[in-house]
Order: C-alpha cells, then structure tokens, then sequence
C-alpha cells in the first residue's frame, strides 16, 4: 500500500467501510435493517445489510490482507448463512468460461476469491454490465 501501514490496519478501516455503506443504504432504503447477524434478521422477515464490524477482532477463516475484498467476504458470509447463491456486481463482464481462478487473475475478482469459492457448495453469480454468468465453483466454469 502506498502509505505503508500494515496490512491488518488495511483490512479493519475498508471493514468499517463497508459497515459505514451498510448504514448509508439502510438510511436510503428504509426497509433494510444493519445487522452484524444476518441470519436473525431473515429469520424475523427483515431484509438484511451485513455490518461486518465484527471481523475486525480477526477470524481465523479470513487473512487480513489486501487479497481479500468484499467478494471474498461476501462468499464467505453466504457460506456461513448456507445460502444456495452468492450474487457479486460487477463493473465488467467476466470472461465467457472463466472460473474463480481466472477471475482472479484478470483482476476481476480478489485474488482470495478461489480458496473462498472452493468452499462454498452453491451458484456462483457475477452480475456484470452485459447480464449474469454463473459461475459453478466445483467445475470452476462460469456459463451465461
């Protein structure tokens, strides 16, 4: 990084980033609650937006660098939920065929996301400026 502080510090401001989006939208969108247990909200018929807030203390599951961006975060938590897809926007189109290491390697997706994709079991989504591919995290292939 450009400033030279450690990657964990990294790590913890862009998660209270992302707890401070999930503010932002809740306050845009008034049927969306802020919860660090998206799980609980379901359950009760909220609509969820995940403050991840509670990562900063670390997770053994999660390294603290600049590998890891929402994408991974965001297999990682749909995974915990076992929830059945993991839809990621895109400002790009993936590449017709490319798998969760391809991705990576375009720089599409962090470089994390293929470890965190072979665990979980369900569809990958990238929705991209063209339309969706899924992307099966198995067979590694994304199909339109």
């Amino acid at each position: 990084n450009a400033l030279a502080f450690p990657d964990p510090l990294a790590h913890r401001l862009a998660l209270d980033a992302m707890a401070g989006m999930a503010r932002i939208f809740a306050a845009l969108e008034p049927r969306l609650t802020v919860t660090e247990d998206p799980a609980g909200s379901l359950a009760a018929g909220r609509v969820p937006v995940w403050d991840p807030s509670a990562l900063k203390a670390g997770h053994k599951e999660i390294p603290e660098s600049w590998d890891v961006t929402s994408d991974s975060l965001a297999l990682w938590l749909a995974t915990r939920l076992g929830a059945e897809t993991c839809l990621l926007v895109k400002s790009a189109d993936p590449a017709p065929g490319a798998g969760p290491a391809e991705l990576a390697r375009a720089g599409l997706v962090d470089a994390a996301l293929p470890g965190f994709a072979a665990r979980f079991p369900g569809r990958i989504v990238l929705r991209g400026p063209r339309g969706d591919r899924t992307c099966r995290d198995a067979p590694a292939e994304c199909a339109a």
